[in-house]
């Protein structure tokens, strides 16, 4: 450590809690796993019915209440591929939420993207759809 440069930053807590809204979690669905930021700007009628698709399915199946998102009785309703699909993408955008609000870890990517620019190869058994 060089003599001007003080004592490092402690840490900080991992276990505050991140405040989820409708706003956000949209966001980081549509933007978790994506390479580059531009990649959200090609195709901006595409991407506009992304937003609109994703914000009426949270809508309709998640209610943000005083004690954080729950669950809807539409999601209720849902079978359970239904269930898998939207859970994953909502899933994937609390992690992104989680990663930037208590690592400010700015962008996830999908490990798809590692392999083919050379990155970490996944255990065997584990590939990505094509």
């Amino acid at each position: 450590m060089d003599a001007d440069e003080g004592p490092p930053e402690e840490p900080k807590p991992l276990g505050r809690p991140v405040q989820v809204n409708q706003a956000d979690l949209v966001r980081g669905m549509i933007c978790v796993g994506k390479k580059k930021a531009v990649t959200l700007l090609r195709e901006p009628e595409r991407r506009t019915s992304e937003v609109h698709g994703l914000a009426s399915l949270l809508d309709a199946y998640v209610a943000f209440t005083s004690e954080g998102p729950q669950t809807s009785a539409f999601y209720d309703e849902l079978d359970s591929r239904e269930k898998a699909s939207f859970s994953y993408r909502v899933g994937m955008g609390l992690a992104l939420l989680a990663a930037q609000h208590a690592l400010e870890i700015p962008w996830l990517m999908h490990a798809a993207s590692l392999e083919a620019s050379g990155g970490p190869h996944r255990a065997r058994g584990h590939r990505a759809r094509t």
